[in-house]
């Protein structure tokens, strides 16, 4: 095999590796503020149980304002669930606001 096929080879891998890169780096990631978690209104991208909307409920946080608890609560049979504040930043599993 000649230079010309290892350098076309070369060229192939690093434009799928530039591709996928972009891809990845084009995720956008929902901006929260510890702040104003508290009753802020989320959608789950894939819902369970027709639990598609979301409200969080209740926020503790600890002696130096980190969040040590976030509690959501769905809007269709009030179900309760523990989880920790920044899954929310994942647009993969959540959307802001009610869509």
């Amino acid at each position: 095999m000649g230079i010309a096929h290892t350098l076309a080879v070369k060229i192939s891998i690093t434009d799928h590796i530039d591709r996928k890169f972009i891809s990845i780096r084009n995720i956008t990631m929902n901006k929260i503020s510890p702040k104003k978690l508290l009753h802020s209104k989320w959608t789950a991208v894939k819902p369970v149980n027709k639990e598609k909307h979301f409200c969080v409920v209740e926020v503790e946080f600890d002696e130096q304002g980190n969040v040590i608890r976030c509690l959501i609560e769905a809007v269709y049979n009030q179900n309760q669930y523990d989880i920790h504040w920044r899954d929310l930043t994942n647009p993969q599993v959540w959307r802001v606001g009610w869509q």
